[in-house]
């Protein structure tokens, strides 16, 4: 702790509009390592905390504190004499790694007071200060194995930021428990740098981006325009009157690629059909139907005679998260902020109506391709140009979900590095979010190596996850992991 507080230095950090949004909520991620050998040297208690704060040495922004800024934009501020610190805590359970293992890793089985901070950002209760860094670490019974409780605050970074953050943190451990330097990374946080990346050629915002984007709404920006506390706590007050419940599924592999195959012929000719896209598919038409049904329910004998119908008004829209790093070459660069995008698609509720078929998903699969193909340079050079520009306000987003009937948000990130970190014993026997995260409503993870499965962490309204979990396609295609 002594050497991080004499290193790191006052900074100001700049932040978009986008992040403003994004401030909100935390990227809450839980990792389990198991001490097979059941060493007294497995991940040291010492060495552990002095790499973490190494680590955030080398992520500075991550002790500073969120400022409002001018223009509806928000800051980091770094401030040596006051600074953020992130927390950090370990704690001792009573729960033996073999319990949680059989219990197929069930946040039932997972210690009462594991997770320091909900998915949505609130002052900590000492300081007043939303932390952008948040970490709690249980060593389990007869030091069997370790469940980290690992927390950003998403206007900081990302889930790559996140997780660029922790792999280093098992990399300087490593360094002090076996002697050998760890390599050196440098790590870009300056938001500008995602303009030297950006083609000189320009192309047009589709239609339906530039409408979700540009919706008014008094209520979201009097909401973006409240002080960062003051939005956490008005959030957390609303999440509390409006619970959500989450689960996590699996499909295996098998499965997917027969349902794949089958969706494929289905297809326009000439267009190509991603995974991500067609488990973008299957999210938006359950989700649909989940929530027909609830509707349905909620109005009684009516509902129950008419079935879906009745309440099939509004607009359904369908969000894919994009990280553009790979997309404008920032790959090597070690960005860490928020270079994200959302292709948008929107149909009417109706098509909820329509049972789930490989002609129906590729219908939906075939839109979100289409969306997804007009993320290119040029076009995302349309779309930085447009949010930095003052006819822009963080707002429209929530104003767009507002007005939808219902909204599906998906995050793919079975290609981050979630089983790459070696703290000196071996990397994660498993990763997992909180299963009940309301920002994201449908979160794709990989299964643990070196199986080819997929995870899916659902979430939705209580009464939406009943009918999710009696959706005979969804039942046929998933199995239900906790």
């Amino acid at each position: 702790m002594s050497q991080f507080l004499t290193g790191i230095d006052s900074k100001i950090y700049d932040l978009t509009k986008y992040d403003v949004l994004l401030s909100s909520y935390n990227v809450c991620i839980v990792f389990f390592y198991a001490n097979d050998n059941l060493t007294d040297s497995f991940m040291p208690s010492q060495e552990l905390e002095d790499a973490y704060y190494k680590t955030v040495l080398q992520f500075p922004l991550l002790a500073g504190q969120i400022k409002k800024k001018g223009g509806g934009t928000l800051q980091v501020v770094v401030d040596k004499s006051d600074l953020n610190l992130p927390g950090y805590r370990e704690s001792q359970s009573d729960t033996h790694f073999s319990d949680i293992k059989s219990a197929d890793f069930n946040p039932t089985a997972w210690p009462s007071d594991l997770a320091p901070v909900g998915n949505t950002a609130y002052p900590d209760r000492n300081t007043g200060v939303i932390k952008l860094l948040n970490t709690h670490v249980v060593r389990l019974k007869d030091n069997s194995g370790i469940i980290i409780s690992f927390n950003t605050n998403h206007v900081a970074t990302d889930a790559f930021g996140s997780l660029e953050f922790f792999n280093q943190w098992a990399a300087e451990t490593r360094a002090l428990v076996t002697g050998v330097h760890a390599e050196k990374v440098s790590y870009c946080f300056d938001r500008e740098a995602i303009q030297k990346h950006l083609p000189s050629k320009r192309l047009p915002l589709d239609d339906t981006t530039f409408r979700a984007y540009t919706i008014k709404s008094r209520i979201a920006d009097w909401l973006l325009g409240l002080s960062p506390n003051s939005r956490a706590k008005l959030l957390n007050y609303l999440g509390n009157r409006n619970p959500t419940r989450g689960h996590l599924f699996r499909i295996s592999r098998e499965k997917f690629d027969h349902l794949h195959s089958r969706v494929l012929e289905c297809m326009p000719p000439g267009v190509r059909l991603t995974s991500n896209d067609l488990l973008s598919a299957i999210a938006y038409k359950v989700h649909g139907q989940a929530k027909l049904d609830a509707d349905a329910a909620n109005i009684g004998w009516l509902g129950r005679l008419t079935n879906r119908s009745v309440n099939a008004k509004g607009e359904h829209g369908l969000s894919v998260a994009c990280d553009l790093r790979g997309l404008l070459g920032m790959s090597d660069t070690n960005y860490i902020g928020n270079p994200l995008f959302t292709a948008i698609v929107n149909n009417q509720m109706s098509h909820a109506e329509q049972p789930i078929t490989p002609q129906t998903l590729a219908e939906i699969g075939a839109q979100v391709r289409r969306s997804l193909s007009n993320v290119s340079p040029p076009f995302i050079g349309s779309f930085i140009d447009f949010v930095d520009s003052d006819s822009f306000k963080a707002g429209s987003l929530i104003a767009s979900g507002m007005k939808s009937a219902l909204i599906t948000l998906t995050s793919n990130i079975t290609r981050a590095k979630l089983y790459h970190a070696d703290f000196g014993s071996g990397v994660q026997a498993f990763s997992t979010v909180c299963p009940n995260y309301r920002a994201v409503q449908y979160i794709i993870l990989p299964a643990p190596p070196p199986s080819k499965d997929i995870l899916v962490n659902f979430t939705a309204s209580a009464s939406e996850m009943e009918f999710i979990l009696k959706n005979e396609f969804w039942r046929d295609i998933t199995t239900l992991v906790y």
